[in-house]
């Protein structure tokens, strides 16, 4: 057991991703338990597919949707296995529905920038959506697995699924998760539908990609200069907890770490194991 955490971390740690995110609000609340971020992300999913509908004049602007819309639409209205199935076949149907719009020969430029925006909105969608699913998946066959003795043969949904109305979530025990599976959803969460303007990747051998979206290139100078500068120190901080996490492996486990990534694990000082990435711009 002790084993396969250390794998499945020393795997995670062979990338890291910063993303910088403009929002219009903070909740600034702390999340009540799995099941309710969950519930919150698929409620958030559900929302936005709704209010995405396609016109041949004005593709740029969906009709928002009340709450008894989204019900017409979707049979699942909770946070579990169902209920993110049918948001990514819903996210392929608006996906696919989005690329036939842009085969369109009179569309304007704005309009072609919200159709693939969406459209990669979409694919965000169910790329995340799958993510969860495979969480379900696996704690359904972790459940077996650990009750065949007893020939159970199916698993159980209270510890193993969470496709439950939201007066119930508070009164269940909460979503039996590793380390992994909670960093998932606590990515998915902070991601959701945000646009993300800045990306930068590093990887273990030192390749460091920065990726900036056209958005950000249409904001004005004193707000590009402004989110830059907190993007690269996102970037410096992230690097440094990166560092010492390598470090934290090393010492506990070098040699699994060290078969895993084929590179050997410098456990000396982390400030000098990966390299500073240049200023953005």
């Amino acid at each position: 057991m002790k084993k396969n955490f250390i794998t499945n971390l020393a795997n995670d740690l062979l990338r890291l991703e910063v993303n910088t995110i403009v929002k219009d609000q903070l909740l600034c609340i702390k999340p009540r338990s799995h099941r309710w971020e969950l519930y919150d992300i698929a409620t958030e999913y559900r929302s936005l597919l709704s209010s995405y509908t396609v016109t041949a004049i004005n593709p740029e602007m969906g009709e928002s949707r009340e709450d008894d819309a989204v019900r017409k639409e979707f049979k699942h209205l909770n946070g579990g296995l169902n209920s993110f199935l049918e948001i990514q076949h819903f996210a392929e149907l608006k996906k696919d529905e989005f690329r036939q719009e842009l085969e369109r020969s009179k569309l304007t430029k704005l309009q072609t920038d919200m159709l693939n925006e969406r459209a990669i909105l979409c694919e965000r969608i169910m790329r995340q959506s799958q993510q969860i699913i495979d969480i379900f998946l696996d704690l359904q066959n972790d459940f077996v697995e650990a009750n065949k003795e007893n020939l159970k043969t199916e698993s159980d949904p209270v510890a193993t699924d969470n496709e439950f109305p939201f007066m119930r979530l508070n009164h269940l025990p909460d979503l039996d998760l590793n380390p992994s599976q909670v960093s998932i959803i606590r990515k998915v969460s902070e991601i959701g539908t945000q646009r993300v303007l800045l990306q930068t990747v590093v990887q273990v051998e030192g390749d460091v990609t920065s990726y900036i979206t056209t958005r950000f290139l249409h904001l004005p100078e004193r707000e590009q200069k402004m989110i830059k500068e907190v993007h690269e120190s996102s970037i410096m901080t992230s690097i440094r907890m990166w560092q010492y996490l390598f470090q934290a492996i090393g010492n506990l486990a070098g040699n699994i770490f060290t078969g895993i990534t084929g590179k050997q694990v410098n456990t000396g000082t982390a400030t000098n194991t990966i390299s500073k990435p240049k200023r953005i711009g």
